[in-house]
């Protein structure tokens, strides 16, 4: 009962706070503001190559160059980032090949190779490395790779801070441990206490990470939604975590 009566209190505390009804989940955008913000992703589907060259006006079939007189081609409208990287539709990510993928297109279309081309194929340039930048960024990330994976499935994980959980029971009791979890880091006042914090949320991430690929490995999206969701929200920890730790630890050595 000691230890229970504390919890309580600390959970009517965290509700007044977000001003949330005890039957309803908390809006992410109230947990965590920066999240709020619709994630947007272009078209899951690629354009096809144009069928002439911008410059020789040669019928053409690539994507990037034109074989008759080597011009960097404008970038497609669209663009789907896992065919952009030639890469399959799949959560599961080896991050070492997707990187050296990523430098092989930089070393091809970074704006510093085509300094002394005309200023339509800078332009041009500029376009494709900021989209190879974008979808790295993306399929780098596990919880931004499964928010697009999902798009790409037609399914949405939630937009303008409502979260997809309405009344669930299980969702709400995780959602109010973020919660504490946040207040917590919010009071550390010891590098120490930030760490285990991070420890703790660090396996979270792991366990998530491995119930998120074996959902879309058996194309459960109801699951693979809830466990995105839930991943953004343990990445989002870490992230303030990680930067009051940084802010703590310069505070320490500054004292010594």
């Amino acid at each position: 009962m000691s230890t229970l009566v504390p919890l309580i209190v600390r959970r009517i505390k965290i509700r007044k706070k977000y001003n949330t009804p005890r039957h309803t989940s908390p809006c992410i955008g109230r947990i965590f503001p920066s999240l709020q913000r619709k994630t947007f992703f272009l078209s899951a589907k690629s354009q096809s190559p144009n069928s002439e060259c911008w410059s020789c006006h040669k019928r053409i079939n690539c994507t990037y160059f034109c074989a008759q007189c080597d011009t960097l081609q404008p970038p497609p409208k669209m663009v789907d980032y896992f065919e952009l990287f030639s890469y399959p539709k799949t959560f599961d990510i080896n991050d070492h090949d997707l990187k050296e993928v990523y430098k092989k297109l930089q070393r091809k279309l970074h704006p510093d190779v085509f300094t002394q081309k005309s200023k339509t194929e800078q332009q041009f340039s500029a376009e494709h490395s900021a989209t190879v930048n974008m979808a790295y960024n993306t399929l780098s990330k596990p919880h931004l790779r499964a928010a697009y994976l999902l798009h790409l499935k037609g399914v949405d994980i939630g937009e303008e801070g409502k979260t997809i959980f309405g009344t669930d029971p299980d969702i709400r009791e995780l959602l109010l441990d973020v919660m504490e979890v946040r207040e917590s880091i919010e009071e550390a006042k010891k590098p120490e206490e930030l760490k285990k914090i991070l420890e703790i949320n660090s396996e979270k991430l792991e366990r998530c990470i491995k119930d998120l690929n074996q959902a879309f490995e058996k194309e459960d999206l109801e699951n693979a939604k809830r466990f995105t969701t839930t991943l953004q929200y343990l990445t989002r920890i870490r992230s303030e975590g990680e930067k009051k730790l940084f802010s703590l630890s310069n505070k320490t050595s500054h004292q010594k």
